[in-house]
C-alpha cells in the first residue's frame, strides 16, 4: 500500500488506533501507511491490517482535535467591563452556618449578593463619616 502521508480527514502514520468492527474489534495498533480510503495498521501482537476509515477509532487524530479547539483558559468568558472579582474570605465557622440556613430558610436572597449588600452598607456608613458629600457610586452585579 503506497500512501503519501496525512490523508484528507487527518490521519497520520504513526497515530494510535483501535479497531471498532470486525474480528479485532478492541484490538489497539499504530497507523503505519496513509491512503486515501484505506489505511495500514500494526497491531499489538504484530499483525497488519489494512481498514477503512470507519473501521477504527483515532486517539491521535481526537487529541489532535482537543488541543486545537481547546479554550485557553477556563471558566466564564471574561466581561468586557467586569463589576465583579472572585475573592476568597475567612468566615468564623458559626458565621458561615447561619448564612447558609438563612438562605436555605429564604430569608436572603443569595449569600454573594446579601455580603455584599451589608458591605456595601457598611463601607458607605464609613465613608460618609470620613469623608461627607463624596461617597463612590458603586455597580450591583447580578449572579
Amino acid at each position: 500500500m503506497a500512501g503519501s502521508g496525512d490523508a484528507p480527514d487527518g490521519h497520520r502514520p504513526g497515530d494510535k488506533v483501535r479497531v471498532r468492527k470486525g474480528p479485532d474489534a478492541g484490538q489497539r495498533g499504530v497507523l503505519r501507511d496513509v491512503a486515501a480510503d484505506r489505511l495500514a495498521v500494526l497491531l499489538e501482537d504484530g499483525r497488519a491490517l489494512v481498514l477503512g476509515g470507519d473501521e477504527f477509532t483515532n486517539f491521535s487524530l481526537a487529541a489532535r482535535r482537543a488541543w486545537r479547539t481547546m479554550p485557553k483558559r477556563a471558566g466564564r468568558p471574561r466581561s468586557a467591563n467586569p463589576t465583579r472579582r472572585p475573592i476568597s474570605v475567612r468566615l468564623d465557622l458559626d458565621v458561615w452556618r447561619d448564612l447558609v440556613r438563612a438562605a436555605e430558610l429564604g430569608l436572603i436572597e443569595s449569600r454573594d449578593r446579601t455580603i455584599n449588600a451589608w458591605v456595601r452598607e457598611r463601607l458607605d456608613g464609613l465613608l460618609r463619616k470620613t469623608a461627607p458629600g463624596r461617597r463612590r457610586q458603586h455597580v450591583g452585579g447580578a449572579d
